[in-house]
């Protein structure tokens, strides 16, 4: 920690304090506003400074970046436009067209335009003189002439590119070059014209579209577009849209254009609001142009000033937030205290100190100003505590630290002696005296707690005598005997009032049951009259018993009918339930079946995966492949050129030669063709292996989340198979009951028909039943007698322990009770739950 004196002494050598006003110093919050505010300004000062010099950086690179891009596009232009010139340089030095038939220079010139690119068009043999078209590798070409076209063409073969006329092009000491970019037939061309050495005022002709050296360009930002201009025409070279092709250049010509065709450069267009960077062509006066938006180039600086501003802000923020919180209360603290410590100087202790739960310094000083306050105020009282000779008053027990506290506490212990010494001998006179008066009251006293707590016994014990059993005795006196005596009866009280509620539960069980059984006796006294006059009722019809078999057995006819119907549909539920059952089986099988389905699913997706990872490793492999077959093409191309350069100089010894050589050099571009879709094709093909990875993973995540489910359907499954199995074997005894129902009516059918012989014995019978019915009527009447003295004896024992008042909420007697009934439901057989028999 850094001493506090080290503190001071750099407020002393801070000089500028002594020129802060006094109104300032004296408010902690007016300081605190002020150095927040200083704080701010130097905040917004280095942020407008770090703004400026990261956009400046940012913008020097942003220009540079598309300054280098559009050079990159420049070159690429230049090394096409150089492409064409070596490939006519190479088939007009070749000296086959100087010297061949018609024939074979129209088959020279169309074998030449099978090598070139697709872009190219035609391919013309022209004499400048007649401005004719000689030889043409293009059978229906239009006859209309370059020079009706009155093209501009730019000499490439110098340090500067020439501006010439067409008309300019039969001198000596024209060496090839290129037109401007016209229209003809609907296509956008550029012509290349190469001299052909030998024949004089003669050229070859190549014709190539413009807008096909798209792919050849590139942009550094989004939204940046190239273009390829003009100066001098102030005409579009070449453009992304083909229409603004041969239009004037709407932007506009900035003076560097013009000033430093060959250099490269970049600027900001206020008026379109984009950044411009251009790239002369160095062997033509063309320029090419690239533009972007600001708001794309400049994106990441704006960022950096949004991200600023936000940082700013959330300072402010916190500036803010400090300042209404801990600036604020700080102050708003440290004003009461100075008004409170000024108030207690004056010697005021009665002053308000507010509790706050803060625990920094600014807690600790108001706590300790609180200790101060109660330090004061506890000596204070104390002092006059002792000034009224009060030493037995409360707060002299209260802790003074310090010497004042021990000066307190000495000049107490002094006076409280001192008037100690002086009562000291008047107390001793008047022990004696006190002695034997407080003796003779103690023992009064005594008496009289004694008979009164013996009277309060006697008359608790006898309000339980009269059956109050909730009184107690107060076990708390100040007598042993007394004490062991309330100890005693207020156990047997308790004893005695668990057992009474016991009893009273056991009553009401009794007295329930004997109720339940009186209404069963009842019942069956009820349906004993019923049997008897039933009875009677057979024995009086037994005499037409004989006439009514015959209905009876029609009626047993058309039931047992019936009965065999309901069987067959019985029959027909279990053979559904059957199947039902036998399907819930399957289906718990297929279930097996599908778990192992996604088990191998999952096994399969795992091989898939591998067999994709090797797929994408062989692909590198093809690639690497693929590379050297292109290496081997260019090696094979540079070779044919050799070849038809050493054709050329053999001269027609060497035009067999210089065919094959042409051959394989077509062979050799073919196959470079060839790698390169083969290549793209690759990268298409590596591009889904691995989306197909992608879609592969995304799979096994579905087929988890497949297994998942499944399993869930399974268990689902399994549960709905033991219910349809349990299901069917309740069908299926059904169905089995039904059965036996039907038998059972085929089988009183047949006793119906026996009916007849038997009626007498029917008879006899019906007398043995009635008078078992009579023997039965007089036993129930025996029972009903005795569940209805059951009943009496119960409501009397009832009656009886209404006597006592007793407490039967507590839990061991409801327990005690639960059990009794259970007991007595055990023994006499009832069941609370059963239906009666008149339900």
């Amino acid at each position: 920690m850094v001493d506090d004196s080290w503190w001071v002494r750099v407020r002393e050598r801070l000089a500028f304090t002594r020129w802060v006003p006094d109104q300032i110093r004296s408010r902690y919050l007016v300081k605190f506003g002020l150095i927040t505010a200083v704080v701010v300004m130097l905040l917004l000062a280095a942020s407008v400074f770090f703004y400026v010099d990261i956009t400046t950086q940012i913008t020097a690179d942003v220009q540079g970046n598309l300054e280098a891009n559009t050079a990159g596009n420049a070159a690429e232009f230049e090394d096409w436009l150089d492409e064409y010139d070596q490939s006519l340089g190479t088939l007009t030095g070749s000296g086959v067209l100087a010297t061949a038939s018609d024939a074979r220079a129209t088959s020279e010139l169309q074998q030449y335009r099978r090598t070139m690119p697709a872009e190219s068009q035609h391919v013309h043999f022209l004499d400048f003189q007649s401005d004719d078209l000689i030889y043409t590798s293009d059978a229906t070409a239009d006859t209309e002439t370059l020079s009706e076209l009155q093209l501009q063409v730019y000499e490439r073969s110098g340090d500067e590119p020439r501006h010439l006329n067409y008309d300019d092009l039969g001198g000596e000491d024209f060496e090839g070059g290129v037109t401007e970019v016209y229209e003809r037939n609907g296509d956008t061309l550029v012509a290349f014209i190469e001299p052909v050495p030998g024949a004089e005022h003669t050229a070859v002709v190549l014709e190539a579209d413009i807008t096909a050296i798209d792919d050849r360009f590139d942009t550094a930002v989004e939204g940046e577009s190239v273009q390829v201009v003009d100066p001098n025409a102030e005409t579009v070279v070449y453009a992304e849209n083909d229409s603004a092709i041969l239009s004037a250049y709407q932007d506009g010509f900035h003076a560097e254009f013009t000033n430093d065709m060959t250099g490269t450069g970049v600027f900001e267009n206020q008026d379109a609001d984009s950044v411009q960077s251009y790239a002369g062509i160095e062997t033509t006066e063309w320029v090419v142009v690239s533009d972007a938006p600001q708001s794309s180039a400049y994106a990441l600086a704006d960022n950096v000033a949004t991200s600023l501003v936000l940082l700013i802000g959330i300072a402010l923020a916190g500036f803010v937030v400090t300042g209404a919180t801990i600036g604020r209360s700080t102050a708003a603290a440290m004003d009461d205290l100075a008004s409170n410590a000024s108030s207690l100087s004056r010697g005021d202790t009665e002053i308000t100190v507010d509790e706050t739960d803060r625990i920094d310094e600014v807690g600790q000083v108001q706590q300790s100003f609180l200790d101060t306050r109660n330090y004061l105020e506890t000596a204070a009282t104390q002092a006059d505590a002792i000034a009224r000779q009060e030493f037995d008053d409360p707060i002299l027990e209260a802790e003074v630290p310090g010497k004042l506290g021990d000066s307190l506490e000495t000049m107490s212990q002094d006076l409280e002696q001192y008037i100690d010494d002086i009562e000291a001998s008047k107390a001793e006179a008047e022990l004696a005296q006190d002695e034997a008066a407080e003796a003779r009251k103690e023992a009064e006293a005594l008496a009289t707690r004694l008979e009164e707590r013996a009277r309060e016994f006697g008359d608790v014990m006898a309000t339980a005598a009269d059956g109050d059993l909730t009184q107690r005795l107060d076990e708390d006196v100040d007598n042993e005997a007394l004490a062991e005596i309330a100890t005693g009866f207020n156990g047997m009280l308790e004893d005695l009032e668990r057992t009474i509620v016991d009893i009273q539960g056991l009553a009401e069980d009794v007295d329930q049951t004997s109720l339940s059984v009186t209404e069963r006796v009842g019942e069956i006294e009820r349906a004993s009259d019923e049997v008897s006059r039933s009875t009677e009722e057979i024995a009086s019809a037994s005499a037409d018993q004989s006439t009514r078999f015959q209905t009876v057995y029609g009626e047993m006819n058309d039931l047992s009918a019936t009965v065999e119907e309901i069987a067959s549909t019985a029959s027909d539920v279990a053979n559904v339930s059957q199947q039902t059952a036998e399907k819930a089986t399957v289906a718990g099988e297929a279930t097996d079946e599908i778990q192992t389905e996604m088990n191998q699913l999952e096994e399969r997706a795992e091989t898939i995966t591998g067999q994709v990872g090797q797929l994408e490793s062989e692909m590198g492999e093809i690639s690497e492949i693929v590379d050297l077959i292109d290496d081997i093409a260019d090696q094979t191309n540079l070779l044919a050129l050799n070849a038809s350069i050493e054709a050329a100089s053999a001269g027609e010894e060497g035009d067999g030669f210089a065919v094959v050589a042409s051959e394989v050099k077509a062979l050799a571009e073919e196959t470079g063709q060839a790698t390169a879709e083969v290549d793209a094709l690759i990268g298409r093909v590596q591009d889904s292996v691995d989306d197909t990875v992608t879609e592969i993973d995304r799979m096994r995540e579905r087929v988890d989340r497949g297994a998942t489910v499944v399993e869930d359907g399974i268990e689902a499954i399994d549960a709905i198979a033991d219910q349809v199995e349990t299901a069917n074997n309740s069908i299926q005894s059904i169905n089995e009951a039904t059965d036996e129902q039907a038998r059972a009516s085929e089988r009183v059918v047949t006793m119906v028909d026996e009916a007849t012989e038997i009626s007498t014995e029917t008879q006899s019978e019906t007398e043995t039943v009635a008078a078992a019915v009579e023997e039965q009527t007089a036993s129930i009447s025996e029972v009903s007698a005795g569940a209805q003295s059951l009943t009496e004896m119960a409501d009397d024992l009832r009656v009886s322990l209404d006597a006592f008042e007793v407490d039967g909420d507590s839990a061991d007697t409801a327990e005690t009770t639960s059990n009794v009934s259970e007991e007595t439901d055990l023994v006499l057989g009832y069941d609370s739950s059963a239906p009666s028999s008149s339900e």
